[in-house]
């Protein structure tokens, strides 16, 4: 092959990795929020008061479980016959390790939930920004990814940020700190697992989210109507659905399937703590996207905390970005093709 046929190759796959992270990106963003919003409504005491959060979530599973088996009917129906028998080989996540990851999961899910309601919600808070250092550390320390000090520099002034616009009331108890870290441990751990089992076994995110979707599903619609009812006191078999809740009931679990796609897709292609980062993103969103429907204020306090947060979130994707100038005495692959063909 030529020199230029080899920097357009190169240039073009450079642009559709590109594109593809831009698309991950924005899917992952705009279905987070729509589902935030969705979910306040659906939940929220001036909505339609559905307050079981683990029933909900299990039902996210099940709609995911279905979206990607229908995906997959699609694609094989699109496929041509080796792209099929390539899917039908395609790498099992081996029984042992998918156990693990639905207990990890499920622990993510139920940890921040109680944390939720034991603590107020300035510990609460505090706990999902620890979730950030937490798989930037463990990332560092098993997967060997490092961030550069302007990246870190830039993390420190998102995490202020943020906590000038999430954190106010803090009141400690053991027991909630107990779930404050249990959180920040099952969350960041469940994530980063996310990123190891995509690497580890060479599997694609859709791939993966069709094998541990369906366990998920399974182990929380098992747990989640009991868990729910020692929680809210109150059985979801009683609520009693309307057109609109069950309107928004199901558009939550629609959005659900975009959101966990979505999220295995950022994980496969950016580390955790990157993925960490674009969450905080989604809160400022959120929290702009509410003060323009619902007549929020927005104080100096919000703002400076907002300006702060968004500095440090573009500030580490730029200096995530920055590569360093590489300087060898031997010529590229490229240079010696080029000189080679000039000499000829």
């Amino acid at each position: 092959m030529s020199a230029a046929g080899t920097l357009q190759g190169q240039s073009g796959q450079q642009y559709s990795s590109q594109a593809l992270n831009t698309w991950a990106i924005f899917l992952n963003v705009t279905s987070s929020v729509c589902i935030v919003m969705i979910n306040k409504q659906l939940m929220g005491s001036k909505g339609f008061n559905f307050k079981f959060a683990t029933t909900l979530n299990a039902f996210h599973y099940l709609t995911t479980t279905l979206g990607m088996f229908l995906w997959q009917q699609f694609a094989n129906s699109a496929d041509s016959a080796e792209a099929k028998v390539s899917q039908k080989t395609s790498p099992r996540i081996p029984l042992g390790e998918l156990v693990l990851f639905t207990i990890v999961a499920n622990l993510s899910i139920l940890s921040l939930n109680f944390s939720l309601m034991i603590n107020t919600v300035g510990v609460y808070q505090i706990a999902k920004l620890c979730i950030v250092p937490y798989t930037g550390i463990v990332e560092y320390l098993l997967m060997g990814r490092t961030i550069n000090p302007k990246g870190i520099a830039f993390i420190c002034v998102m995490l202020f940020g943020v906590g000038i616009i999430s954190v106010s009331d803090i009141e400690m108890t053991l027991f909630g700190s107990f779930w404050a870290f249990l959180s920040i441990f099952a969350s960041g751990s469940q994530q980063i697992m996310v990123s190891w089992l995509q690497q580890r076994h060479s599997i694609k995110s859709a791939q993966l989210l069709s094998q541990v979707a369906p366990a998920q599903a399974l182990s929380l619609m098992i747990i989640g109507p009991s868990l729910d009812r020692a929680l809210m006191n109150d059985w979801v078999y009683d609520y009693s659905f309307t057109i609109m809740s069950l309107t928004f009931f199901v558009a939550s679990c629609s959005f659900a399937i975009l959101v966990n796609y979505s999220q295995f897709l950022c994980l496969g292609r950016f580390s955790a703590t990157t993925y960490q980062v674009m969450a905080h993103l989604k809160t400022i969103l959120v929290l702009v996207i509410g003060m323009t429907l619902f007549d929020g204020q927005l104080t100096i306090k919000l703002a400076m905390g907002m300006c702060l947060a968004l500095t440090g979130i573009f500030g580490y994707g730029y200096a995530k970005d920055e590569k360093k100038p590489e300087i060898s005495s031997q010529p590229s692959a490229v240079a010696r093709d080029v000189e080679a063909g000039a000499n000829k």
